[in-house]
């Protein structure tokens, strides 16, 4: 061993020593927090509802063990002193007390019992409440016929209850025997003054101040001695509840037993304070629980820690008090990570066997070697049998490693990989894709199936098939380490730094429960005990739970799993235990497990029983609406008004434990359902606002430890009255109106549905007049259709056969016609072809406008430009026929409508014009109108009969009329231009004689008329 690592043992180590200490809590009540009154009367401990009942000066109290209920004026109207007299258990078991004026209570469960008054005009008077000790009977007898001048303190004066009809009495210094049926106690014998009496195993033994102490034969009263088995004096407490005296001497506590003709005493504790006058005494053997009573300083309550914390003896300003992976050593003593020894004893010499300190994770190979490393780079191994230490290179970057052994090889995981070790060297068998970081360091390591590793770190739980050498993730949360790997059953139990425990079996990976704090969502150790329970640590405390139970939550689903929280009640200076270590824990014999934390060690004892659980009774104290209190003892269901606002229920259950230990659940049907979990504050109460009417059930629950279904139950019903709206009557009354109603509603609608359905008839009648002139429209449409086809079949075909033959004359029989007849030839052919063209134009315009669903928008024009510019296209034609086109339009009106309809109106207008005028005139002109403007067209043709106007005007036939060139029109622009009328919304006015020629007028209603000011603008105005 080299200078450099002893001089880190010295100065880390230290061979510092320190010695676990079993301690006890002491906790004192006065006025100051909760006690009614500090001068105390009487103590009673109730072993079957697990209260303590308190007489003082200002009424009876009960301590539960968290909270004080007290029974008072306040809220016992019987009681009419608050000075009690006395508070004793008779030889049923049966806890009475009576306040000064004589009204006798008793205690029933969780509660104070109103019994009956017994006068009490005088002190001697006392005498008649004696019997209650006894019996009912002896309660009769002394309370009606008491003996004269005999009265009784009950304070400083002793009552033994032999049986139902007899009472020893021990009064001013003189034992008395009292029977049924004899009126008068009989004085048996005198003892010494002081000496205090009490009964045990049936016998009756007397203490006497100078410790000489003998038994007293309850037949003759005759006098034995007794052996005394302990060296102390002190102060002796009994009275007829107790099973067996006490003995007080100093700061020690014993309890008292006989025992082969011997009086001997176990010590309960050494931490009696000194400081008050005790006057009464009570022990719970079950869970090592010392009551004391003083005369005016309270009561006292002494219990013995259940842990131990094990600490430096002499820690430094600048060293290291926390503790992480430890090493059991002989003797009970442990050698920590840092170098510390800590223990019962000084190890045995050659001890410790390491000599440095070492990282969070060490491995004890059976008794053959140990398994550590320290610092980031090398593996040590102690061999026990050669006292050596050899070093194996892991490789830089390993920062801590783990082992296991599997079969015969040792196998070990670091932030580097997974490898093996193989005697002088390592082998890695894995490596990290991201070395060399903390979250690869291992917490916990275990074989999980033959020849598989499980793995637990920060980065997740992970798997390692040592024979494939294949990884697999069986958790992973970002942030979330895990820090503890246990197996049992079958089943790994894992245990995260921030989302609780999860266990694992074939495949499936589920969380469980935990406790209802939330202090195991950072669980740091799983270690088994004898008695089939695991202890778990955590960063607040300790908790011992049932492994059974646990998989069983796995199993079936449980949502509720009891742990029993150990924590500072217990002993424990600081409750952030450590983890991420291994070794998490030791078990270093079979009566004590070792946790690391913060502050040195804490120690437990595995194989004692668990005490204090949550057991016992769960009661309802309280039940007040809106303040008022309920009759609780009544068997009638209280019957609440509708307007009750709120109700409140405070319960009341012993909890002598720690408040995470006790797991209370309640509903409200119908109002709730499910099981609710109550946080338990000091005076735990239920509160319900504005339920509604109706019946209902509360109950309530209380866990009792372990064990499934192992509750303590809880039940009240109450009602509570329907709203005046909600009664009978007015139900019935509703109803009437609601039948009246609907029989009103039923003729309105009625009568909605005449006129509905007249005026469908209405629509009906409208729409078939509507579908009859559409079906009117389409007959004339399909009319003009047939015409069209007519039109096209004879008025295209016919031109186009004549171009045709024509064109063949022409070229076949140019040699052979005269020059003029070809002349005239060519000019047919001319005309011909411009029909057709104009035939064409008007037989696209119809159809496009037609049938296409167009979209027109109106614009602003010139409508003298625009009938200028119709007649450059018919300039020729008119020239042709001396024809002279005159334009009588104002240069400066425009229109606002739709351009192309209003073209097209005029185009064929104008064409019709020249078609059917030989020689003349055309004019076009407008003049203003009442409704927007008319547009007039006249020409001096051939004209029209009225019987074509008709024609025309009526939609029926398309007008076919020879034309002064002998040929026949067709008729089909007016139908263009009635049907683009309609578009624009004009009206067709025709005014003709045969041959005069014909006045056309097109009003244009909704047109505006502007003037057209562009010639103002080119003028420089």
């Amino acid at each position: 061993m080299t200078l450099r690592s002893l001089l880190i043992f010295f100065f880390l180590g230290k061979c510092l020593t320190g010695l676990p200490q079993d301690g006890y809590r002491i906790e004192r009540f006065t006025t100051d927090n909760g006690l009614p009154s500090n001068g105390v009367k009487g103590l009673q401990w109730d072993e079957t509802t697990r209260f303590l009942w308190v007489a003082t000066e200002a009424g009876v109290t009960r301590y539960n063990g968290m909270d004080f209920f007290t029974f008072s004026k306040a809220n016992t109207p019987e009681i009419i002193s608050e000075r009690m007299l006395f508070l004793f258990k008779n030889q049923a078991g049966r806890i009475y007390t009576s306040d000064e004026t004589g009204n006798i209570f008793f205690v029933m469960q969780n509660r104070l019992q109103y019994l009956g008054q017994v006068k009490l005009d005088a002190r001697p008077s006392a005498f008649k409440l004696v019997g209650l000790a006894a019996s009912g009977k002896m309660f009769r007898q002394s309370a009606d016929q008491p003996p004269s001048h005999f009265g009784f303190n009950f304070l400083d004066e002793t009552m033994i209850p032999v049986n139902e009809d007899r009472i020893i009495l021990y009064h001013k210094d003189t034992i008395y025997d009292y029977r049924a049926g004899r009126l008068e106690p009989i004085p048996m014998t005198s003892l010494e003054p002081g000496s205090r009496v009490f009964y045990l195993n049936d016998r009756l033994f007397v203490f006497t101040p100078r410790r000489k102490i003998y038994q007293l034969s309850t037949d003759n009263f005759t006098r034995q001695p007794v052996k005394w088995g302990l060296k102390e004096e002190g102060q002796l407490f009994w009275t007829s509840s107790m099973k067996h005296p006490i003995l007080i001497a100093g700061h020690k506590a014993w309890l008292l037993s006989y025992v082969s003709g011997q009086l001997t005493g176990r010590l309960i504790c050494d931490v009696v304070p000194v400081d008050a006058l005790l006057a009464f005494a009570e022990y719970d053997e079950k869970d090592d629980i010392l009551f004391l009573g003083t005369n005016s300083k309270g009561i006292i309550i002494v219990q013995k820690n259940k842990v131990r914390p094990l600490k430096i003896s002499h820690p430094s300003s600048d060293g290291v008090t926390s503790t992480y992976s430890q090493l059991a050593l002989p003797r009970g003593a442990i050698l920590t990570s840092h170098g510390d020894m800590l223990g019962s004893a000084p190890p045995p010499p050659g001890m410790p066997p390491i000599r440095t300190p070492f990282n969070n994770f060490i491995y004890k190979d059976g008794d053959s070697a140990l398994w550590y490393s320290y610092g980031d780079d090398s593996i040590l191994s102690y061999r026990y049998h050669s006292r050596k230490t050899y070093m194996i290179r892991s490789g830089k970057g390993s920062i801590t490693n783990g082992f296991i052994r599997i079969d015969s090889s040792i196998y070990f995981a670091n932030a580097v990989g997974i490898g093996v070790v193989e005697r002088e060297y390592v082998s890695y068998l894995y490596r990290w894709p991201q070395r060399d970081i903390n979250s690869n360091v291992p917490f916990a390591m275990v074989e999980l199936s033959p020849g598989v590793l499980a793995i637990g770190c920060c980065n997740g739980l992970f798997s390692f098939d040592l024979h494939s050498l294949r990884l697999d993730t069986l958790f992973r949360s970002p942030g979330t380490c895990v820090r503890a790997l246990w197996q049992h059953d079958g089943y790994l139990f894992i245990g995260t730094h921030g989302k609780g425990i999860y266990m694992w079996k074939d495949g499936v990976l589920k969380p469980i429960p935990i406790d209802k704090s939330g202090y195991l969502q950072y669980a740091h150790c799983f270690i088994p005990d004898k008695l089939g329970f695991c202890w778990i640590s955590c960063n607040k405390g300790l908790f011992r739970a049932r492994p059974s139970e646990m998989i069983n939550a796995f199993e079936k689903g449980d949502s509720i799993l009891y742990y029993h929280y150990y924590g500072k009640n217990d002993g424990m200076d600081i409750t952030e235990l450590n983890g991420g270590c291994t070794p998490c824990a030791l078990m270093l014999n079979d009566t004590t497990v070792s946790f690391p934390s913060m502050d040195g060690l804490i120690w437990v004892n595995p194989t004692r029983p668990l005490t204090q659980l949550p057991e016992g009774s769960i009661y309802i104290d309280d039940f007040t609406a809106d303040g008022k209190k309920m009759n609780m003892t009544s068997l009638l269901r209280p019957n609440l008004p509708s307007n009750t606002r709120e109700l409140t229920f405070s319960l009341g259950f012993p909890a002598w434990v720690n408040k995470e230990n006790i797991y209370i659940q309640y509903k409200l049907e119908p109002y709730l359902k499910d099981w609710q979990l109550l946080d338990i504050q000091h005076n735990p109460s239920l509160r319900f606002s504005n339920l509604p009417p109706g019946d209902y059930v509360l109950q309530v629950r209380k866990i009792n430890g372990f064990g499934k279904d192992n509750y303590a139950m809880a039940e009240s019903s109450f009602s509570i009255e329907s709203r005046w709206y909600q009664q009978l009557w007015v139900w019935i009354l509703c109803l009437c109106c609601l039948t009246g109603l609907i029989a009103s509603i039923v003729r309105m609608r009625t009568r909605q549905f005449k006129i509905r359905q007249y005026r469908l008839e209405l629509q009906i009648a409208a729409k078939t007049k509507e579908l009859k002139q559409k079906n009117e429209e389409l007959e004339r449409t399909d009319l003009i259709k047939t015409r069209l086809i007519s039109i096209i079949s004879h008025d295209l075909v016919t031109p186009l056969k004549f171009l045709h033959l024509a064109g063949k004359s022409l070229i076949e029989k140019k040699s052979e016609l005269p020059e003029e007849l070809q002349r005239e030839t060519i000019t047919e052919i001319m005309n011909t072809s411009k029909e057709l063209e104009l035939l064409s134009t008007n037989i696209l315009n119809w159809i496009k406008y037609r049938n296409e669903d167009r979209r027109l928008v109106k614009e602003n024009f010139n409508l003298h430009l625009l009938v200028r510019q119709l007649f450059g296209l018919f300039n020729s034609m008119a020239k042709q026929k001396q024809i002279r086109l005159i334009n009588q339009v104002d240069e400066h009106l425009s229109l606002y409508q739709f351009i192309e309809p209003v073209k097209i109106v005029l185009y064929n207008l104008v064409l019709n014009g020249i078609n059917f005028t030989s020689e003349g005139h055309i004019v076009v002109s407008s003049e203003p109108a009442p409704e927007g403007i008319a547009l007039i067209i006249e020409d001096t043709g051939v004209g029209m009969t009225q019987e074509q106007i008709n024609n025309i005007m009526a939609d029926h036939f398309i007008i076919s009329s020879a034309n002064v060139d002998r040929r026949k029109g067709n008729g089909l622009g007016y139908l263009i231009i009635k049907d683009l009328l309609k578009i624009i919304r004009g009206t067709l006015l025709i005014r003709s004689e045969k041959g005069k020629g014909t006045r056309v007028k097109i009003l244009l209603s909704g047109s505006t008329a502007l003037p057209d000011l562009t010639h103002l603008f080119e003028s420089g105005v």
